[in-house]
């Protein structure tokens, strides 16, 4: 059985682009930037950035404590999956 995996990736990058797109479309029909000013959105930011400068210096750190070679720390850290791509398609 054979894995185009550069077909799969355009495929799933499409899709996540369209999903993107739409959204973000209804929302502006919608009048969402009218509906928000420059405080709440700062404040969305923050929100989001929050758990991301937390969770990414445990798992550096935990990663390093546990004697993961640097590349490991890496997949670990960004939750990178294009290692196991290749071996789900065999």
């Amino acid at each position: 059985m054979s894995c185009a995996i550069g077909e799969l990736k355009s495929i799933d990058y499409g899709s996540i682009l369209v999903i993107v797109y739409s959204a973000f479309s209804k929302g502006v029909v919608n009048g969402i930037w009218h509906q928000i000013d420059a405080i709440q959105l700062v404040r969305f930011a923050l929100f989001d950035a929050a758990p991301l400068g937390t969770v990414i210096p445990i798992l550096t750190f935990a990663s390093r404590q546990l004697g993961f070679s640097r590349a490991e720390e890496i997949t670990i850290v960004s939750a990178d999956r294009r290692k196991a791509s290749p071996a789900a398609c065999r």
